[in-house]
C-alpha cells in the first residue's frame, strides 16, 4: 500500500494553505488545512502542539470565510491542547485567547470580552 504522508508533507500543507488563505481561497484552503491535520494527527497525535497551530490557523481562516461555529470549534481544540502542554500563562494560550476573541466580537461581544480578559 501506500505510505501515509510523513510530518513534513503535513507541514508543508499546512503551509500550502496558509498561501491560499492570504489569497482569499477560503474554500480550497480550508480543505487543504483539514487535510494537514488530519496528516499531523496521524504523524503525531492529536494532541501535539503543531496540531494545535494547524488549528489556531484553521480558525482564524474559517472566522474570514465567516464560517464562525466552525471557527470557534477549532480555537477550543487548539486551547485545550495548548493550555495542556504549556500551562493557562503561556503566550500561545493567550494568542489562541485573543483570537476567538476577535471572533466573539462578530456574534457575541460579551463573551468576547470574557476572552480578553482570560488573555
Amino acid at each position: 500500500g501506500e505510505d501515509k504522508p510523513g510530518a513534513r508533507e503535513g507541514e508543508t500543507m499546512a503551509n500550502l494553505g496558509l498561501f491560499l488563505m492570504e489569497l482569499g481561497e477560503y474554500e480550497e484552503a480550508t480543505a487543504v488545512m483539514e487535510e494537514a491535520t488530519a496528516v499531523m494527527r496521524r504523524c503525531k497525535g492529536s494532541l501535539d502542539l503543531e496540531v494545535a497551530g494547524i488549528l489556531s490557523n484553521l480558525g482564524i481562516m474559517l472566522r474570514r470565510a465567516e464560517r464562525f461555529d466552525e471557527a470557534a470549534a477549532k480555537y477550543d481544540e487548539a486551547y485545550r491542547i495548548r493550555v495542556e502542554w504549556l500551562g493557562p500563562k503561556h503566550m500561545k494560550v493567550a494568542e489562541t485567547l485573543v483570537n476567538k476573541g476577535v471572533l466573539l466580537l462578530n456574534i457575541n461581544p460579551a463573551q468576547a470580552r470574557l476572552c480578553y480578559q482570560e488573555a
